[in-house]
């Protein structure tokens, strides 16, 4: 309480703050007062003589009408309405607040009352609300509406008065306050309808399981010599009776302390109260003493005091006196009224927890509660008589200041005030008790200075000290430094110092003589002494078993609950308090001044090594010693037989926790009672998991920082909001990290991949980014970067490894990489809605850009870009009209927008078809292709030399595109015409099987002669093939429309051209010529016809 106190008053509250709140608080009580209170009168009543109306603490009082009264809804519950037997006045204020004062007989003779007040609740008056019974003396006479005294203070006298004189009267009854909260209620000894005794009776039987619970273990520890040992038992037993007894006889002795402190404070209060009234005078003095009548005066002015005043100080010094004396009398006796209130309520509860107090007592770890609750309780009630003590000294010594005052206002006032003093040192007071408790009990029983305890540590001491000598062996008395033979005597005398030698001697023979008939006893003595060391050491063995077992126990039982697994927990947690102290300003701080420290010792250790060389040697001599010989050890027959035995232990262990594996799951499966907890257990883990998923749910739920209610959430909406915003921001910041850091870590792997691709080389390069060959077409390298300035990248990657494994994870690495980052790219490309011409543009303008806003969100995509142009090429070669692809496989070509990325181009267009809408696209051309020398003005002569090849056959046909199949009938008409293209195109085809085939000149001559009659003939494969796909359904249905017309219009171009009819007129000569061969009927032209055309295909 005291503590309590302190914290309030000089804690983080200064006293400038404080005094500047009791000021705020009493200025708001002046206010109240000023506008609400009445101005005070006499505290007698006055009946007018008729005995209808009586004037009562400035009010009216009315004859109450009895037969109104009990009729009357709002009073006919009250108790005296119910008796019938009654008389008085009453009178209701403006609050409804009912007044009575009741009489005993006729209320127009009586000459006293009774007053009370009723609270006026839901309609009526609630007879649970009624005020304290106050006595009030009747008398007869005028009504007088005038006041005792009127106020002498100008201009503030409406504001002031009303404030001193409520004041003064609660200044009067202080006391009485304070002796009911002083006085603790007595205990009631009735055991029905007690709600602390009942309360009491709760906590005593819980006390009492506690000690059922000690008392098994007792027995336990009795039967198998586990667990408390016999020693502990004996000095056990004896508190553990006397708290049982003490538990259960606890109420009444609260109870009785209660009433003794009752009675102490009582009577020290009435001591000096029958000191004050014994006193000469008081009965003049005593009797009208007091603050509301001193105030009444001073502020009137008036009567015999009052004439006083106004003779000597005046109203305005005594009133300069008086008011600081209420104010801050009121503001000390409301922190008392706090303070004594809270005494009730813990000595309350120190009676109700008093049984488990006195099973604290029991054990020496526990002891210390129960001291605690006894200084308590012991405080609180010690407080009543020494708060009646001071009172009643300063009442005393108040009353003689007042009555040596004379004509004195002054004087009179400090007197006064000096009775009331003591409320400002009641919290004090609380402390001034526990010191008192605390020295009278150090008289006796204090460690340092009690007579008690110190007399019986002397003896204990000197027990064990002559118990040590005994059991070690050592002389009864020690010659050099005993007390007998070195003392202030013996080193005076010299013939007392030999005497005193002489008697040591023959008093250390006799203990050890074999005449001595007790000389047994200091063997016996020091063998119980050997076996009980041999014991502690056992039973320290046996309980770190125990422990070792138990906690494998727990580890096998409870997992991730296990006592070891929470202690690992709570380290790691220590661990991270100590990183987050550690990462603040103080901790770098302190850990620099640690690290300089252990630096500093390194230092001095190392000088020390420096000047002590042969220590070390030795040192690290005896270490490998050490290893030689258990190394010598190990190579021994009985250092084999150890070994085996260490293994074949292990080994058991092992066979033995599988078997008791085995044992605890077969007992689940066969014991209902064992699988019925191990379903359970399963069951309430899937249950705790569910609930945990649910809270999981909600908090994604929150970290979304979705609209509306969260399904499940019981928070409110604003704390709700507030931790939506906080979750997502946090989500956020740890996303775009995590984004940040996968960037950072694609950058520095494609880095490296790249530099280990090159093997660390840096090219020249062009203008457009092309590597430069050098005279001997070998890459230009500008500078080479190798590990340690040595050793190359390649050989350092590679080890004792395979390069080509190498750089193919390396290449693998880098196309892996590469793919993701293009994918990503689309995905960002698709968001943004681009249109089929923003890819065409992005995967084929140099240079090209594209800007898209959406959402509030503005990005430009780049050409130049190569993770976007991946993403554009993909698409176009997947999505793309085969006027874009045709674009897209030309940008490929060397000096193109796409150069160097023709191999690229090249596979993700033949991944997606191409090869098959493009009838001149084959193995040859898209190997030409993916190294970009295929051009827009190529596409004729691949036609023309598919077409000479004779690879166009009626499935591909079907499947390509009309465009591809123009470029077939171009070339068609360029053999029609006979004209510059036409010669073009067999200048190229001549070129190409010289440079590419390796044909001589004869063989070429040969080709150049007879190339018309060659695409003559192979042409006429084409139209066939056409022929072919109109008569089968199935390459018909394979075939678009739109190519279907372009062959018709190829054939119809052919039919009606004279080199197809020439070619229809030839294929029809040699089919009967064939025909003829068959049959046997062919001429020698129809041969000749035949070995011509047969020599056109080979060649």
């Amino acid at each position: 309480m005291w503590d309590l106190w302190r914290y309030i008053t000089r804690g983080h509250i200064s006293w400038r703050r404080f005094s500047l709140l009791a000021t705020s608080v009493m200025m708001a009580i002046f206010v109240v007062t000023a506008t609400f209170s009445q101005t005070a009168y006499a505290a007698d009543a006055t009946r007018d003589k008729d005995g209808s109306t009586l004037s009562y603490d400035g009010n009216n009082y009315s004859r109450i009408n009895k037969e109104s009264f009990t009729s009357d809804e709002k009073t006919k519950g009250l108790p005296i309405a119910s008796s019938g037997d009654f008389d008085g006045y009453q009178f209701i204020d403006s609050e409804n607040v009912l007044h009575l004062i009741l009489t005993d007989g006729d209320a127009t003779k009586a000459t006293s009352g009774k007053a009370v007040t009723y609270t006026l609740k839901n309609g009526v008056y609630d007879p649970t609300s009624q005020s304290e019974i106050k006595n009030v003396s009747i008398e007869t006479g005028e009504i007088n509406n005038a006041k005792l005294g009127s106020c002498k203070l100008l201009q503030v006298g409406w504001f002031v008065c009303p404030v001193m004189l409520f004041l003064a009267g609660f200044m009067d009854r202080i006391m009485d306050i304070l002796r009911e909260f002083l006085t603790v209620r007595a205990m009631s000894t009735n055991t029905h309808d007690n709600p602390v005794y009942e309360i009491w009776e709760k906590v005593r039987d819980l006390a009492n399981i506690c000690f059922i619970i000690a008392f098994l273990i007792i027995v336990y520890s009795q039967v198998t010599n586990f667990g408390i040992s016999s020693y502990g038992l004996k000095i056990m037993l004896p508190r553990l009776i006397v708290a049982a007894i003490l538990v259960n006889a606890s109420y009444w002795i609260a109870s009785l302390a209660i009433d003794v402190s009752n009675l102490l404070g009582t009577s020290v209060q009435d001591m000096f109260t029958a000191v004050r009234k014994s006193l000469s005078g008081y009965d003049k003095l005593g009797t009208g003493l007091g603050w509301s009548n001193l105030t009444n005066v001073v502020l009137a002015g008036g009567g015999i005091l009052g004439a006083t005043i106004a003779a000597n100080e005046g109203v305005s010094a005594s009133l300069t006196l008086l008011t600081p004396a209420l104010v801050g009398a009121l503001l000390a006796a409301t922190v008392a009224v706090i303070i004594l209130a809270a005494r009730q309520a813990l000595i309350t509860l120190s009676i109700l927890i008093a049984p488990l107090a006195f099973v604290a007592y029991i054990l020496p770890s526990t002891n210390k509660y129960f001291d605690k609750w006894k200084d308590l309780f012991l405080t609180m009630l010690l407080m009543f008589p020494l708060v009646s003590f001071v009172f009643g000294a300063a009442q005393l010594a108040g009353y003689a200041i007042v009555a040596n005052a004379g004509d004195s206002p002054i004087q009179i006032i400090i007197g006064m005030a000096v009775q009331i003093a003591p409320i400002a040192v009641t919290p004090f007071l609380i402390r001034i008790s526990g010191n008192l408790l605390g020295k009278i009990a150090g008289i006796v029983n204090d460690p340092s200075r009690g007579l008690v305890d110190r007399t019986r540590n002397w003896a204990q001491d000197r027990a064990k000290y002559q118990a040590a000598k005994n059991r070690a062996g050592a002389p009864l008395i020690d010659k050099k430094n005993g007390r007998l033979t070195n003392n202030a005597l013996t080193r005076r005398s010299a013939k007392l110092k030999k005497a005193a030698e002489r008697t040591a001697d023959g008093l250390n023979r006799f203990h050890t003589s074999k005449i001595n008939p007790n000389s047994h006893m200091n063997n016996v003595i020091r063998r119980r002494h050997h076996k009980k060391v041999r014991q502690q050491a056992l039973t320290t063995a046996y309980e770190s078993m125990a422990n070792n077992n138990a906690t494998d126990w727990d580890n096998k039982r409870f997992g991730s609950s296990s006592a070891r697994n929470i202690e690992g927990n709570e380290t790691a947690r220590k661990s991270e308090i100590d990183n987050a102290f550690y990462n603040t300003d103080h901790g770098f701080a302190l850990e620099r001044r640690t690290r300089s420290a252990t630096i500093q010792k390194t230092e001095i250790d190392n000088r020390f090594d420096r000047v002590n060389k042969d220590l070390i040697a030795r040192q690290q001599t005896a270490e490998i010693d050490k290893t030689n010989v258990q190394a010598e050890f190990n190579a021994t027959h009985i250092g084999h037989q150890i070994d085996k035995a260490r293994r074949t232990a292990e080994r058991a262990k092992q066979i033995t926790e599988q078997d008791l594996e085995k044992s605890w799951h077969e007992l689940n499966l066969r014991d209902p009672g064992n699988q019925e907890q191990e379903m359970t257990l399963r069951v309430r883990t899937d249950e705790a998991a569910a609930k945990k998923s649910q809270v999981e749910a909600v908090y994604k739920d929150l970290k979304a920082n979705v609209q509306g209610q969260i399904v499940g959430s019981r928070l409110n909406a604003a704390v709700e909001s507030q931790l939506k915003q906080r979750a997502f921001d946090a989500a956020q910041i740890v996303s775009a990290s995590a984004g940040r850091e996968a960037e950072a870590t694609r950058v520095l792997n494609a880095k490296i991949n790249t530099e280990l691709l090159s093997n660390g080389k840096v090219y020249q390069k062009d203008a457009n980014g092309n590597i430069v060959n050098d005279a001997n077409g070998q890459p230009i390298v500008l500078s080479q970067r190798k590990i340690d300035g040595n050793v190359e990248l390649h050989t350092y990657a590679t080890g004792v490894g395979s390069n080509n494994m190498m750089l193919a994870r390396a290449q693998a690495q880098h196309a892996k990489d590469q793919e993701a980052e293009s994918a990503a790219a689309f995905t960002l490309m698709k968001h943004f809605d681009l249109s089929s011409n923003d890819y065409h543009a992005l995967a084929t303008t140099k240079d090209a850009t594209v800007t898209r806003t959406k959402n509030g969100n503005t990005i430009t995509f780049n050409f130049n870009d190569d993770d976007v142009k991946t993403a554009a090429i993909s698409w176009i070669a997947k999505n793309g009209s085969r006027g874009q692809k045709l674009d897209l496989s030309f940008s490929g070509a060397n000096g193109a927008a796409n150069s160097g990325w023709a191999g690229f181009i090249t596979r993700e267009l033949m991944a997606n078809g191409f090869g098959a809408l493009e009838p001149w696209a084959n193995d040859v051309t898209i190997d030409l292709m993916s190294r970009g020398l295929i051009t827009k003005d190529s596409v004729d002569f691949h036609s023309f030399r598919e077409i000479m090849e004779g690879r166009l056959k009626s499935e591909k046909l079907a499947g390509s595109s009309d465009g591809g199949i123009a470029h077939l009938h171009k070339v068609f008409q360029d053999y029609s015409q006979n004209g510059s293209n036409w010669q073009n195109l067999v200048n190229s085809y001549l070129d190409y099987l010289r440079n590419t085939k390796g044909y001589d000149s004869a063989r070429l001559i040969n080709i150049e002669q007879n190339i018309r009659d060659m695409f003559r003939v192979r042409y006429s494969d084409l139209i066939e093939a056409h022929d072919e796909i109109e008569a089968n359904e199935n390459l018909s249905k394979l075939a678009s429309g739109q190519a279907l017309n372009q062959l018709r219009r190829g054939v119809t171009e052919y039919n009606t051209s004279a080199q197809g009819r020439a070619d229809i007129d030839r294929r029809r000569e040699l089919r009967e010529a064939r025909k003829h061969l068959r049959d046997g009927t062919a001429s020698a032209q129809d041969r000749l016809l035949i070995q011509r055309e047969d020599n056109l295909y080979k060649l």
